[in-house]
């Protein structure tokens, strides 16, 4: 694999519009904090023309998977064909970074809103839940199957509306009878054909969908979430769901069926829009954005955001 990127597919990405908003040059930005940080290297708050924007900053290294960010480029480019995903705006490169400059959501994360609040109003848990399945779905059209669904990486815009994000560990081509190996995702949302290093298909991102719907009603995972790893992956395999019995009927039986453990009888794409639970939504007015949130956006407080040094620069050291 080559230790450099394909600049001719880098240096300028061609957006919807036509024109690319953002420039492909890091002086053209002012970086202001950290968003967040990970094995991947840093999101930074930035703004361009008195814009704010998120850029993903990948530190270029010989364990890099650069076909891995090149889908997750590729990825970011979908969202003019669906509302409930991060918007890209453009993806470049220097001798040692890659940048991805893409949508701030001043929401924050669910994540987020979780560790803040424990759990969420049950207005908010069906509206949530619709949107991320009108996202998964599109995503799973596209033959794209994210494999990192978590709240971290659910983020919100200022309206309280979702956004489906993080592509890094996404694979395309996912069509038809396909199916992939490998474990990859977060202990504690990977589905139990994953943690069994069996082959599996978009399935897989349903369980995850589960386990985050049941922590947004319930403040709780549906199985053991201590700090075990075995523990964790011992439960996930073989442990029915710890659904809260005080949960509506119609939410529990979907929490049931998203938590399936043969992926075979997994509710999921096709077939989860008539669930009952979902009865109240329209569809078409919900991807359309007409259907507002019900509820107020209370965005917790960003304690993570950290300013940069006074050299705003320096991180790129």
């Amino acid at each position: 694999m080559k230790d450099n990127l394909d600049k001719r597919s880098y240096m300028c990405l061609i957006f919807p519009t036509g024109v690319r908003i953002s420039p492909l040059d890091v002086h053209n930005y002012d970086f202001h904090s950290i968003l967040g940080q990970g094995g991947f290297g840093k999101v930074m708050l930035a703004t361009f023309a008195n814009r704010k924007l998120a850029v993903k900053v990948i530190k270029k290294s010989p364990e890099c998977n650069y076909n891995s960010i090149r889908i997750e480029a590729s990825v970011l480019m979908m969202p003019h064909l669906n509302p409930f995903l991060c918007q890209g705006y453009s993806t470049f490169e220097t001798q040692r970074h890659v940048f991805m400059v893409m949508d701030y959501l001043s929401g924050g994360s669910l994540a987020s809103h979780l560790d803040y609040y424990g759990s969420l109003e049950p207005e908010t848990v069906l509206f949530h839940s619709a949107e991320i399945v009108c996202g998964l779905e599109f995503l799973h059209s596209c033959g794209i199957v994210h494999r990192d669904l978590k709240p971290a990486n659910i983020l919100l815009d200022q309206d309280g509306h979702v956004k489906i994000s993080d592509f890094g560990l996404a694979v395309p081509n996912m069509f038809g009878d396909k199916t992939i190996g490998g474990r990859a995702g977060t202990l504690g949302y990977m589905a139990p054909e994953v943690l069994q290093r069996k082959r599996y298909n978009a399935a897989v991102d349903w369980f995850s969908v589960g386990i985050i719907i049941c922590q947004m009603a319930s403040g709780d995972s549906p199985f053991y979430e201590g700090n075990n790893r075995e523990k964790i992956i011992n439960s996930t395999i073989n442990d029915e769901p710890r659904i809260p019995r005080w949960l509506n009927e119609d939410l529990k039986d979907l929490l049931r069926k998203l938590l399936e453990k043969d992926p075979n009888q997994r509710l999921g794409d096709g077939n989860i829009r008539h669930h009952p639970f979902f009865s109240s939504i329209n569809w078409v007015e919900l991807e359309n954005k007409t259907l507002p949130p019900h509820f107020q956006l209370r965005a917790p407080p960003m304690e993570h955001s950290m300013p940069t040094e006074e050299n705003p620069l320096s991180f790129l050291l």
